[in-house]
């Protein structure tokens, strides 16, 4: 049995899709945003976030591979911090 997990998962908008990154696939030129850096995941904290929060998610769509979720997290983390 296989699972669609895009009927599982809220629906986000992709980066790509936002006005300031219409054309342009780079990051040269400009540093910032006005509604904000939308490169949430550049910070220590919120990549830990980010990083749990993508082990919550795809934990209870496929239970069967918690564990190695949640230890693919952990060692992500920890080498993170190294």
């Amino acid at each position: 049995m296989t699972t669609d997990i895009t009927k599982k998962q809220k629906a986000f908008r992709s980066q790509r899709s936002r006005p300031e990154h219409k054309g342009h696939d780079d990051h040269k030129g400009h540093d910032d945003h006005e509604d904000g850096d939308v490169h949430v995941w550049l910070t220590p904290q919120n990549a830990k976030k980010i990083v749990k929060a993508i082990t919550r998610d795809l934990s209870k769509v496929f239970p069967q591979n918690r564990s190695v979720y949640k230890a693919n997290a952990r060692n992500y983390i920890k080498n993170w911090k190294s």
